[in-house]
């Protein structure tokens, strides 16, 4: 989604500095949650093994997230893939959901927007088994959009 909005950016400018602002937010990001975990280890035990501890922690989630990347990816090659049937199902649930969100948004505008979030990460994190479940979730929200907007 992030992706989608740099490629949308006006300018090459403007995409540098916008990709230059989550890069440093997200290492900002990582300095402060280390700075707490060293900072909780440290209550625990001395500063040095704090350190040491913190490092191990990174690292071995690094590697857990690493292994069940590869275990995802293994499983998701070893299936039978239907490559035209699945980019399409992709791009209806994004449509379904940017046509529900620009629904919503003179209501609730914030709410839109998580709606459109939400489904953007869904339909790129979320295996295509889930697709049909999240089509079900769009389809209980557009039932209770119509209800507000015609009662």
């Amino acid at each position: 989604m992030l992706d989608l909005v740099i490629r949308n950016s006006g300018s090459v400018l403007g995409r540098a500095v916008f990709a230059f602002s989550l890069a440093a937010i997200s290492v900002l990001s990582l300095v402060w949650l280390s700075i707490a975990v060293a900072g909780w280890y440290a209550s625990l035990v001395s500063p040095a093994l704090a350190a040491a501890l913190t490092g191990v922690t990174f690292a071995g989630i690094a590697g857990l997230v690493y292994l069940g990347d590869r275990v995802f990816r293994s499983s998701a090659d070893s299936k039978p893939k239907d490559t035209a049937a699945s980019p399409r199902k992709t791009e209806d649930l994004i449509s379904r959901a940017t046509i529900i969100a620009e629904r919503m948004a003179p209501d609730s505008p914030v709410v839109a927007v998580i709606v459109a979030l939400l489904a953007g990460i869904a339909s790129v994190s979320l295996p295509a088994a889930m697709s049909p479940v999240l089509n079900k979730i769009l389809d209980d929200v557009e039932k209770s959009q119509d209800g507000r907007i015609h009662n």
